[in-house]
């Protein structure tokens, strides 16, 4: 995993401990003095990758990054450093609301203040808290990225587990289930879209660069 930048989503510290939120005086202290940093208040990420799960948006991301000689973030991964809990214990835990209500925050926070690629969950776009702080973003400049796959890309992709609504013996159906409910969100919320079906990583990287370049050209992202 990416090493955290302590400067960019973990602001604001949260424990999901028995569903409450506990926040330290020391690190609120910290995050309200940081919106007086005009450097960190200029700060969002330069690309935005969204998309279902194994679309491989963190692999995808790293590369990107790597590319622009810029760090890389994933929201899950700020969600677990943050409270100490991986994402399926926050699950079983707390419930899928209480892990959305995180998930908003987290990126609410890295998109005034991640300045590299930032990859996100593939529900997070489900959440309305969310699908305006993207519409904000890109009202900025900012670059949304949908990352595609077709439904027999995705099964070798998944063969990793970890993911909590895709768990079972039908996963594959879980994932269809999941992506037709998204794939119209996901559109909707994003400047443009790349099909990674039968594409390399690095193929994947230099058309979201192209698309990006051509997106800012005509004078926005959308």
């Amino acid at each position: 995993m990416e090493s955290q930048n302590p400067e960019s989503l973990s602001s604001v510290g949260h424990r999901c401990c028995d569903c409450t939120q506990q926040i330290s005086f020391g690190v609120l202290l910290k995050t309200v003095l940081s919106y007086y940093d005009d450097d960190r208040a200029a700060a969002m990420p330069a690309i935005v990758l969204i998309g279902p799960p194994g679309v491989g948006k963190t692999t995808i991301g790293k590369l990107l990054a790597e590319r622009l000689e810029l760090p890389h973030q994933d929201s899950d991964d700020a969600i677990v450093s943050e409270t100490g809990m991986s994402i399926p214990q926050i699950f079983e835990t707390c419930g899928e609301p209480e892990f959305r209500r995180l998930e908003s925050e987290t990126i609410e926070r890295a998109l005034h203040s991640f300045g590299g690629v930032l990859s996100l969950g593939g529900g997070a776009v489900m959440t309305p808290e969310t699908q305006g702080a993207l519409a904000n973003y890109q009202a900025e400049g900012g670059v949304v990225v949908f990352l595609d796959m077709d439904f027999e890309a995705a099964a070798p992709r998944l063969a990793e587990g970890g993911r909590p609504l895709l768990s079972g013996s039908d996963a594959m159906a879980q994932w269809r289930k999941l992506y037709d409910t998204r794939s119209t969100t996901y559109a909707a919320v994003s400047s443009f879209r790349v099909d990674t079906t039968r594409a390399t990583p690095f193929r994947v990287v230099t058309e979201i660069l192209v698309n990006r370049d051509h997106a800012l050209a005509r004078g926005g992202s959308r």
